[in-house]
């Protein structure tokens, strides 16, 4: 099938996301804590250097309104990427900043729809099919592969279309100590346990697991299991599961569950075993196998661990003391999909011929480059390879999500009505010795109240 696109390392400001506190068994909030995301390195010349082969496409002169996610830095750097073909056409752009999705309910359904929207997540397209432009006849969907096209989809029409996405399904390692060890990547999961028993059997620690980060603490087991259900059920039973079209107490969710702690809870396979994983912020589990010498061998998280990485221990060269390999398949049925996140924009003003001109820029291969080259993120555009990135790890993050067989969107991000808190106490609430049968039933209960509202 056709091949997907990928993700950052530019992580220069990250050191104030860092300082979340490590809480042993923290208490969910009321309302859902962001988890933490990687800022925008500032663009390159290459980013913002127009290029006179691409025309305006009859959008000259107009003005476009747009509501999007980003703001503060990423506002900026978001601003910049369209910069060379708002120049080029003396387009003027009215963007507006949240992820307020009452501002977006308020303008959307009270019938006045900015030209351009960036939701939040693919989920809300449903919401909003009713007011959206199908974009079959809008941009060139064929630069996208199928999986995207689908995750824009709702009812068979695309609506949405991705401009950029990150990574998660990543597991980070030391080539150089690998090979001192002579460890291989593993491939397949049965190559994973193999490796596991191997490093304990040399009397070393396989995984570092720590999932502190404050209000927020267990996201990071969340998404373990959710790399867990997409090898095991694919990413149709995730997407359904999101949607609560498959129920918290299905044996598949429970197998999830006990296969991630039957790892990070074991004082055999993870450092520190189960209070270790609670009590070590996840900024902390990325330093153990880059210490010399090493306190564990691999640690699973997404593509902005490069950045703390590379923060952490500065005389380390990003590519080649430390990288990262796709979190492996378990069996050849789903093989090994991408877990990440992904910006979805749709057009609510076909009219506009600016506006149209505006999408087709951010959905061509110059719109993608120009992303690639600014260090922001990953574009999914099949025309933008590998070498369009500024740095190695961007470059292998998008060769990875090209070669995955699908990307899933992190579910717990679409969970209503602070969901995703509960779920993630209720993997605090299991490492703490807590009966999975028990924690599982509480969570459909949760989820029932939730979607019902």
């Amino acid at each position: 099938m056709s091949r997907m696109r990928w993700i950052l390392i530019a992580i220069l400001v990250v050191a104030g996301m860092l300082l979340a506190a490590c809480k042993p068994a923290p208490t969910p909030t009321a309302a859902p804590t962001e988890k933490p995301t990687a800022p925008p390195e500032a663009p390159t010349e290459e980013a913002t250097a127009p290029s006179e082969a691409a025309g305006c496409m009859g959008g000259e002169g107009g003005t476009v309104s747009m509501i999007g996610v980003w703001s503060g830095d990423e506002e900026g750097t978001f601003k910049s990427i369209l910069q060379p073909f708002l120049d080029r056409c003396d387009i003027t752009l009215e963007y507006e900043g949240t992820r307020d999705l009452a501002v977006y309910s308020t303008r959307i359904e009270g019938g006045n729809p900015p030209d351009i929207v960036g939701l939040p997540n693919p989920g809300l397209l449903a919401q909003f099919k009713d007011y959206m432009v199908p974009l079959d006849d809008i941009i060139d969907l064929s630069q996208y592969s199928p999986a995207w096209q689908s995750l824009g989809s709702v009812d068979g029409t695309v609506y949405g279309a991705f401009f950029k996405a990150d990574t998660k399904s990543l597991v980070w390692y030391s080539p150089p100590v690998f090979e001192a060890m002579g460890y291989s990547v593993p491939t397949t999961w049965d190559e994973m346990t193999s490796l596991m028993d191997q490093i304990v059997a040399d009397g070393g620690v396989p995984w570092s697991c720590g999932i502190g980060s404050g209000d927020a603490t267990g996201w990071v087991a969340t998404d373990w299991i959710q790399d867990i259900l997409l090898r095991t059920q694919g990413a149709d039973f995730v997407e359904r599961w999101a949607r609560h079209e498959v129920p918290w107490t299905d044996p598949a969710i429970k197998e999830a569950f006990q296969t991630y702690y039957d790892i990070c809870a074991s004082d055999t396979y993870a450092l520190g075993g189960a209070q270790g994983t609670l009590n070590t912020s996840f900024q902390e589990s990325l330093y153990p196998p880059f210490q010399d010498p090493p306190q564990a061998y691999m640690v699973r998280q997404a593509s902005f661990a490069g950045g703390i990485i590379g923060e952490q221990f500065p005389d380390l060269v990003a590519g080649e003391d430390y990288t990262f390999f796709m979190f492996p398949a378990f069996n050849d049925e789903y093989g090994a999909p991408m877990q990440g996140g992904a910006d979805v924009m749709a057009l609510f003003n076909a009219d506009n011929p600016a506006a149209v001109a505006l999408l087709n820029y951010m959905f061509s291969a110059e719109g993608g480059r120009a992303l690639a080259a600014s260090g922001w993120g990953l574009s999914p555009n099949n025309n933008v390879t590998a070498d369009d990135y500024t740095s190695p790890l961007q470059g292998r993050a998008a060769a990875l999500m090209n070669e995955a067989p699908a990307f899933s969107f992190d579910a717990d991000d679409r969970f209503p009505g602070g969901l995703n808190v509960d779920y993630w106490q209720a993997v605090v609430d299991y490492l703490n010795g807590g009966d999975l049968d028990t924690i599982l039933e509480r969570m459909e209960a949760k989820a029932n109240e939730a979607y019902s509202k």
